[in-house]
């Protein structure tokens, strides 16, 4: 119920928020500028983050929703420069022109940048997985919010830093197991400890 509730009410504030926007971008063309601007780098951006998507979401949303948001970005501007030719002559086409060139570079900046960090975030979980592997800890079969040791000891997460990730063990009070970290990767596993 919890969850429905929250999802209708995010559902609401986006049609609301979508309403609004629209009433604002009526009134004021800048508006519209600002939104194409923002489909055209979006779209641009995208392009760049299949990182870790399965074939159908990489497809759809990747490059077929990223095709949409410039296709409809880059001809907004086409069109609005068309249609301010007739009173102000080339100049409305220069500037929507430029704008599109603008939003296309920082587009495909902006999208370098986050394929690097996606990138880089994958190949730690990969390897954080490995590791976990490697000293024995897995899904419980007990409970989906407990891990498992090699020994059979259940781990319940207490507290996690940028530095190390605390578990307490199930049914023993006064011990502890932890797992080190270095800028995000598991390097080594404690076991249980008593404290």
């Amino acid at each position: 119920m919890i969850e429905q509730l929250a999802t209708a009410a995010t559902f609401g504030f986006g049609a609301s928020f979508g309403r609004d926007l629209y009433r604002a971008a009526k009134k004021n063309p800048i508006i519209w500028a600002i939104i194409g601007i923002l489909m055209i780098a979006f779209g641009w951006r995208n392009l760049y983050l299949g990182v870790g998507r399965g074939p159908l979401y990489k497809f759809f949303v990747t490059y077929l929703g990223s095709a949409v948001l410039i296709i409809i970005g880059t001809a907004g501007f086409w069109a609005v420069g068309l249609l301010a030719m007739d009173d102000m002559g080339g100049l409305p086409l220069l500037i929507a022109l430029g704008l599109i060139l603008v939003s296309t570079i920082a587009g495909n900046i902006w999208g370098i940048k986050d394929r690097k960090k996606r990138v880089q975030a994958a190949e730690v979980a990969q390897h954080n997985k490995e590791f976990m592997i490697e000293v024995g800890l897995s899904d419980s079969d007990f409970d989906s919010e407990l891990l498992q040791d090699a020994e059979g000891n259940l781990l319940k997460l207490v507290e996690q830093t940028d530095d190390k990730i605390v578990f307490s063990v199930s049914g023993k009070r006064g011990y502890r197991a932890a797992i080190k970290l270095e800028n995000g990767r598991m390097i080594d596993y404690t076991g249980v400890v008593r404290l």
